[in-house]
C-alpha cells in the first residue's frame, strides 16, 4: 500500500486534508496565497448553454453485505443531474441542512464550523424537478467522490458538465465518506477497510446504479432515462473515486471512457493497466527556491515526486491497447479538483500548498479537460486533440501519454 493510503486509512481528526501533502509531501512553511485576502463563498456561474436540474434516488443492492453496520442490504444514494432549456425556477441549496450538521459534527476536513454553516444558505445555480431539454439525447457520466468527502463537494465541477450537455449521475458510496439517506440517518467515513477494499465497492455501487437504473419503474426517473443515452456512458471520480473510476472500466465495458482526478491507483489496475481510453489530471504544486530552507527538503520533496512518476509509468508501461493521458496542471492540490477553492478559507490557509492557481481558472482548465476527453472517446469526436490542450493552457503539461 502506498504511503499517503496508509496514513489516510488511520482514524485522524482531519480525513483527507492530509492529501494536501501528495504528491510530493511539502515539509517548508510559506505565506499564505493572495486569494486568502480576499476570499468571498461563492459557487462560479457554470458556461455552457443548458440550464440544470437535478433529482435525488435512493436504492438498496440486496445481493450484497454492508460489513460495517453487520446488515444485509449496501444503501445507495444517486443525484441525477440532467441539462434543461426551460427558464429555472428556484435554486436548490448548495449543501442541505441535515447534511450541514453532519458536516459540522464530523468536522469536516477541519474546516470551521462557522464557513460550514454559511454552505446551507449558499444556491447552486440548479433547479429540483425542472423540465427536460427534450431536444436530443445526452451522454451520462458517473461521478465518485473522494475518501472522507460528499458528493455535494464537487457541484462546481458538476455543474459546468451539465451545462455543456452531459447528464452526470453523482453517487454516494457507504462508509467511504459522509452520506445522508432519505429519512435522515447519517452514515460517518469508516477507517477500518484497505484502499483496495473501498475502492472495489465504489466501482460497485457504480455498477448496480447503473443497472437499477437501466431496470427501474420509477415515476420520478422515467422521463430521465428518455433522454439519457446509456451507450454513451463514462465515470469519473476525485482521489479514491478516481481510482474507482478506473476499476469500474476494467470490469464493465458499457462504460466507453474513465477520467481519474488525482487518486492513486488499486487493485487490478496496477497489475493490468488500462482497458478502456484514460485521463489522469494530477496536481502540481508550484515553489520557488525560496521555499526551501535546505538542499535536503529539495531533495525530498523531488525524490517523492520521482516515485509517483514511477508508479504511473510503471501502469503506463503495461497499457497496450487504449489511448491514456495524465497531465499535470501547475498551481494544483489535492483539493482543487472539488468545491474547496469556492467554499472554504481553509484552502488558502494550508502553508503546503504551494502557490494556488486561480480558483476560476483551474475549474475551467480541469473542466476543459474533462470535456474534451469525453467528448472524444464517448461521443467520438475525432476532431479534438487532447494533447493541443497543454497549447491553450500553459499550466498544464503532458505528463505520460500512451496514444494508440
Amino acid at each position: 500500500m502506498h504511503f499517503f493510503n496508509q496514513l489516510l486509512f488511520k482514524k485522524i481528526n482531519f480525513p483527507v486534508y492530509i492529501f494536501f501533502f501528495l504528491p510530493h509531501m511539502q515539509i517548508f512553511s510559506q505565506k499564505l496565497n493572495h486569494d486568502n485576502n480576499h476570499f468571498k463563498i461563492e459557487l462560479p456561474t457554470p458556461s455552457g448553454k443548458y440550464n440544470i436540474g437535478a433529482r435525488n434516488f435512493s436504492a438498496i443492492d440486496a445481493s450484497r453485505f454492508d460489513s460495517v453496520l453487520k446488515k444485509k442490504g449496501r444503501d445507495i444514494v444517486f443525484q441525477i443531474w440532467y441539462p434543461s432549456l426551460p427558464k429555472q425556477r428556484k435554486m436548490i441549496n448548495y449543501i442541505p441542512e441535515v447534511l450541514i450538521k453532519a458536516m459540522q459534527k464530523d468536522q469536516y476536513n477541519n474546516i470551521d464550523s462557522t464557513e460550514i454553516l454559511n454552505w446551507g444558505r449558499l444556491k447552486t445555480h440548479t433547479s429540483e424537478n425542472i423540465p427536460l431539454a427534450l431536444s436530443k439525447k445526452f451522454p451520462v457520466i458517473f461521478f465518485l467522490h473522494g475518501f472522507g468527502m460528499s458528493r455535494y463537494s464537487y457541484i462546481t465541477i458538476i455543474e459546468e458538465l451539465v451545462s455543456h450537455g452531459f447528464a452526470v449521475i453523482s453517487l454516494e458510496s457507504p462508509h467511504s465518506g459522509l452520506m445522508i439517506l432519505p429519512d435522515g440517518e447519517v452514515y460517518n467515513t469508516n477507517y477500518d477497510e484497505a484502499p483496495d477494499v473501498k475502492c472495489a465497492s465504489m466501482a460497485k455501487d457504480v455498477i448496480f446504479t447503473y443497472d437499477w437504473i437501466k431496470k427501474s419503474n420509477d415515476k420520478k426517473l422515467l422521463p430521465l432515462k428518455n433522454v439519457i443515452d446509456f451507450s454513451q456512458t463514462g465515470v469519473f471520480g476525485h482521489s479514491l473515486g478516481g481510482a474507482a473510476a478506473l476499476e469500474v472500466c476494467r470490469i464493465d465495458d458499457r462504460f466507453s471512457a474513465c477520467i481519474d482526478l488525482d487518486g492513486d491507483p488499486f487493485g487490478k489496475v496496477e497489475e493490468v493497466g488500462f482497458t478502456k481510453p484514460t485521463l489522469v489530471l494530477l496536481n502540481e504544486p508550484v515553489f520557488t527556491e525560496n521555499h526551501f530552507p535546505n538542499p535536503e527538503s529539495k531533495k525530498k520533496w523531488q525524490d517523492m515526486g520521482n516515485t509517483r512518476k514511477k508508479m504511473w509509468q510503471d501502469i503506463f508501461l503495461k497499457n497496450e491497447s487504449v489511448p491514456a493521458y495524465a497531465f499535470v496542471i501547475n498551481g494544483t492540490n489535492h483539493f482543487t479538483f472539488s468545491d474547496f477553492p469556492f467554499v472554504t478559507n481553509k484552502y488558502y490557509q494550508n502553508s503546503r500548498a504551494g502557490i494556488i492557481i486561480d480558483k476560476n481558472k483551474g475549474l475551467k482548465i480541469i473542466s476543459k479537460y474533462i470535456l474534451d476527453f469525453f467528448s472524444r472517446y464517448i461521443l467520438r469526436d475525432n476532431s479534438i486533440s487532447i494533447n493541443k490542450l497543454t497549447e491553450v493552457f500553459s499550466e498544464s503539461t503532458l505528463y505520460l501519454m500512451s496514444d494508440k
